[in-house]
């Protein structure tokens, strides 16, 4: 079943223009991913500080991506515990042949024709929350952000 039964998905697509293949991803059956932690930045200050695609984070920019009735149906979790959605990230690394497609479609306010035509690799929900958790232990090492709610681990 698509997005683990859950009615929405949260989808970030990311590409990156720097960077080399990492030899492991030339090599016959290799099945592992990059890894995306170091692409979640940081956003706020103090006790303010968020993860890119945290909960927290969500919950901050929904309103500025859907109407406020679907923001509120996104924000409210299930009777079980569990967020209404999943996370997902689309990621076009630098030394892919569908890079310059990917910025084309960009550059082309976003024609989703365009975006249709290259290739990423998918992170699914699981990914997500191992590579947002990454990226808040980074954030709390820095001792910048003492007391940040947003940057506490996700289960």
């Amino acid at each position: 079943e698509h997005n683990d039964g859950k009615p929405f998905a949260i989808i970030d697509a990311k590409a990156s223009v720097s960077g080399k293949k990492p030899k492991y991803m030339s090599k016959p059956g290799n099945t592992r991913k990059l890894g995306i932690s170091s692409l979640l930045e940081g956003s706020g200050s103090g006790h303010n500080r968020l993860v890119q695609m945290s909960h927290e984070w969500i919950e901050k920019n929904i309103d500025r991506a859907v109407p406020p009735n679907i923001a509120r149906k996104i924000t409210m979790k299930l009777p079980n515990g569990t967020w209404p959605y999943d996370r997902h990230v689309l990621y076009t690394p630098p030394y892919s042949d569908s890079l310059l497609v990917h910025l084309g479609a960009t550059f082309e306010n976003g024609a989703a024709e365009l975006h249709d035509e290259h290739a990423a690799i998918h992170y699914s929900a699981g990914d997500v929350r191992v590579a947002v958790n990454k990226a808040k232990l980074r954030e709390r090492k820095t001792g910048k952000y003492t007391g940040a709610e947003g940057l506490m681990e996700e289960k």
